[in-house]
């Protein structure tokens, strides 16, 4: 790549942008990215993905009531939840227990079936 010409920073900045350009469209016909994938604001994105790690598990997902370690409940769900929100219906919980009850009975239990009786 040739050097930065410092007296027409204009010049090499247009320079620039169109080899981004025939950059972007050669990934774009090849399949690799979309234009979704592009943003407008990258910081936007940056400081969304720092929330994201920020938020920590030892907080109820319905009030975000810090639990310890005692007070704390981790639902089937997949999520933490203090006391007053640990039963499933207290916070609407999505898992299908009752399939699942359903899967074990019919796992555990035998199929009984009766004896032919000779007819008379």
């Amino acid at each position: 790549m040739d050097e930065f010409d410092k007296r027409n920073p204009e010049a090499e900045a247009e320079k620039l942008d169109k080899q981004l350009d025939l950059a972007a469209s050669i990934l774009l016909k090849e399949g690799e990215y979309s234009l979704e994938s592009y943003s407008s604001s990258p910081l936007k994105e940056t400081k969304e993905e720092n929330l994201k790690k920020k938020q920590k598990k030892n907080r109820c997902y319905e009030c975000r009531k810090k639990c310890g370690l005692a007070s704390g409940f981790e639902c089937k769900c997949g999520y933490l939840f203090c006391s007053k929100h640990r039963y499933a219906e207290d916070h609407n919980c999505k898992y299908d227990y009752r399939g699942e009850g359903a899967a074990l009975l019919e796992k555990n239990n035998e199929v009984v079936r009766g004896i032919k009786l000779d007819k008379i």
